[in-house]
């Protein structure tokens, strides 16, 4: 229980912060957006100069990742504490799981597909970045998403088989 106490401190601290990073992301992006003047600006590690409608609905779509990733780390924290509360093969567990994969998938590609067309068109290079030894990649985003709706059908058919375990004598 104490791996799982941590988890949910970690959990907590992350979304707290997350929210804080949405709320002045809220505020700075739509300036941003609405504004006349260019605006530099850092992304994901990236610079993006603000001065076309390209990077105006680049930051449109990170803003709306961040939300869905936010999302994510919610849902992932109502499983930690449904676990935290013994209940761990519950109808709502198992969606929260495949939520969560949804919400880290469609975030990762509303990211990533914006990102290679911004830099397609706006910055006349076109190609994929493999970054494999950082948390920041899309191909380990993708991964975590498919594994926590893997775990979502693991979780259902564990549920069946409790289900048809507690029905036997």
């Amino acid at each position: 229980m104490r791996k799982l106490t941590i988890l949910k401190t970690c959990l907590d601290f992350f979304f707290f912060f997350g929210i804080l990073a949405f709320a002045a992301s809220l505020i700075f992006v739509p300036m941003a957006v609405f504004s006349d003047d260019s605006m530099d600006m850092k992304v994901n590690g990236r610079e993006i100069v603000v001065d076309n409608w390209g990077a105006r609905a680049l930051l449109v779509c990170w803003l709306v990742a961040t939300a869905l990733f936010v999302k994510a780390i919610q849902l992932l924290r109502r499983n930690v504490y449904a676990f935290i509360r013994h209940e761990i093969f519950t109808d709502d567990v198992i969606k929260n799981f495949n939520r969560i994969g949804i919400c880290l998938l469609v975030s990762t590609f509303i990211i990533g597909v914006p990102s290679f067309v911004y830099g397609a068109i706006f910055k006349q290079r076109a190609g994929l970045e493999l970054e494999v030894g950082s948390f920041d990649s899309g191909i380990l985003s993708i991964a975590l998403a498919l594994f926590f709706m893997v775990l979502g059908e693991v979780f259902k058919i564990a549920k069946h088989l409790k289900e048809e375990n507690e029905l036997t004598l």
